[in-house]
């Protein structure tokens, strides 16, 4: 693995939890950057009073960790992606509609170079974003996209204006997810949708997986969520959790066996297990369908309306 960066300890902050406020931590994990390498280590802590699990304390500056090489910014990975990820959008953008009752207006959070939003709206959505990645963001306005570079919180998007908002794989790597939860309640409409989709600390898949778990993440995901937690924080912020999916995919086990699989020197073992690997995936089928028929997969969709 390549070698990451090391910021000073001074550029590190310690916070308090930000489901219930409490400044309660108790150790939990403590990892290396298992996607970029380097020897620095960070520590997850869970909150003594609510459960929330968070990162603390944590870079004062994360962009180091986001290289214009990481994946949803990256051209060459983003289609090879694409070539896989092209039917789960045809049944996701089904189901979203579902949800609405119709083709309505939505808004992306994290919409990096604008994959997704491309497919909304060639099926007939009005379609939004935000993205915090400058080049992400230049590249999807290219396409044609309304995107808005930076924070939802610094967007100034008008109230009550999409019927649904989505966060695939967002949530976990925002400062605040309460702060961003509450502004996705202000642009809802009323009885709009908010759909999260982000890893479940309560998995199977983070059993058996352990330290390699591939949903942890670190540095980039400040907070690991479970169904309880999540569900909690979005109930303060005004979101009735109406669905809780566990969806079936199998490629965290393949990038969970391939961190264990660098950690322990097994370079051609790590070389065949990469999520563009049809049979690697498959042979996690099984686990990943287990999973999401016991409540406990690796991924967790949560659904909820504003009231």
């Amino acid at each position: 693995m390549k070698e990451g960066p090391s910021p000073s300890p001074s550029t590190y902050e310690a916070v308090a939890c930000d489901l219930c406020g409490a400044d309660d931590p108790a150790p939990l994990h403590r990892g290396p950057d298992r996607q970029l390498g380097g020897q620095e280590q960070f520590t997850l802590v869970r909150c003594g009073q609510c459960g929330l699990i968070y990162m603390s304390p944590r870079p004062a500056d994360l962009s180091p960790y986001y290289p214009p090489d990481y994946a949803p910014f990256d051209e060459a990975k983003r289609k090879a992606t694409n070539r896989i990820s092209a039917y789960l959008r045809a049944r996701d953008e089904r189901a979203l509609r579902s949800l609405v009752g119709r083709a309505g207006r939505v808004l992306e959070v994290g919409c990096a170079a604008g994959d997704y939003l491309l497919a909304l709206r060639e099926r007939g959505w009005e379609v939004t974003g935000v993205e915090f990645n400058d080049h992400a963001a230049v590249i999807a306005r290219q396409r044609g996209l309304d995107v808005r570079t930076g924070d939802l919180l610094d967007a100034n998007l008008p109230a009550e204006a999409f019927d649904l908002v989505l966060l695939r794989h967002v949530l976990e790597h925002v400062p605040s997810p309460s702060a961003t939860l509450i502004e996705i309640h202000r642009v809802l409409a009323p009885g709009g949708k908010a759909s999260v989709l982000l890893p479940n600390y309560d998995s199977l898949e983070r059993t058996l997986c352990g330290a390699y778990w591939h949903g942890y993440d670190l540095p980039r995901h400040l907070f690991t969520f479970t169904p309880g937690t999540l569900i909690e924080m979005m109930g303060r912020a005004g979101l009735s959790v109406h669905r809780v999916h566990h969806t079936y995919v199998p490629t965290s086990y393949v990038w969970s066996v391939r961190y264990w699989a660098q950690a322990h020197g097994h370079t051609a073992l790590a070389r065949f297990f990469r999520n563009d690997n049809l049979l690697a995936i498959g042979l996690f089928a099984p686990l990943g369908l287990l999973g999401a028929w016991a409540g406990r997969a690796g991924r967790m969709r949560i659904v909820a309306t504003k009231v």
